[in-house]
């Protein structure tokens, strides 16, 4: 799913007033159900703080050591 997804699963979800993971209609374990649904409440939480969500595809980095130069320990 890629960025643009996510924000309208999130849309959607918030419309029809459920869980982002039920509109996969049980194509999803029940732990994966739960990173998804944490991780839209997570960017939803964000945006209602006024945060754009930034997503890896907007990013510019040639490899992971780049990536964990700037984001990792």
């Amino acid at each position: 799913m890629n960025s643009e997804g996510v924000l309208n699963l999130i849309g959607t979800a918030s419309a029809f007033s459920c869980r982002p993971s039920e509109l996969f209609s049980g194509e999803l374990d029940e732990y994966e159900a739960y990173c998804l649904d944490e991780a839209c409440a997570f960017i939803l939480s964000k945006m209602k703080e006024g945060e754009k969500p930034v997503f890896p595809d907007q990013l510019k980095f040639k490899s992971f050591k780049d990536f964990y130069r700037k984001y990792g320990r």
